[in-house]
């Protein structure tokens, strides 16, 4: 890990998948992932993400899942689409007893 502008940052490679309202899954490569939220990398972009609305992430490999708000997008060189998310709340699952509420986002 690294001290990235007070934030600790580890590089990784993870799958994740974005929750949708009728239980599909969506699935995308977590390339980064700090104390306020994860960088992304979709395959196939998503339908629209708003910076006012809050989309459903599980994360299986470190056992979380939660919300999460899109901060910024871009598209990549190789295809796809890169988005930061910023934590909003995240509970763990199985064996993972974690929980992280962002008050000052999900008053927003």
């Amino acid at each position: 890990m690294k001290n990235d502008r007070h934030h600790y940052r580890k590089s990784l490679t993870l799958t994740a998948y974005l929750l949708k309202e009728d239980d599909e899954q969506h699935p995308f490569t977590v390339r980064n992932l700090s104390l306020r939220g994860i960088m992304a990398h979709f395959d196939t972009p998503p339908d629209a993400l708003s910076p006012e609305s809050a989309v459903r992430v599980r994360l299986p490999t470190l056992q979380l899942e939660g919300c999460m708000f899109p901060v910024w997008e871009r598209p990549t060189l190789e295809g796809g689409l890169e988005v930061g998310f910023e934590f909003s709340s995240l509970l763990g699952f199985g064996g993972n007893q974690y929980i992280y509420r962002d008050d000052h986002l999900e008053a927003a």
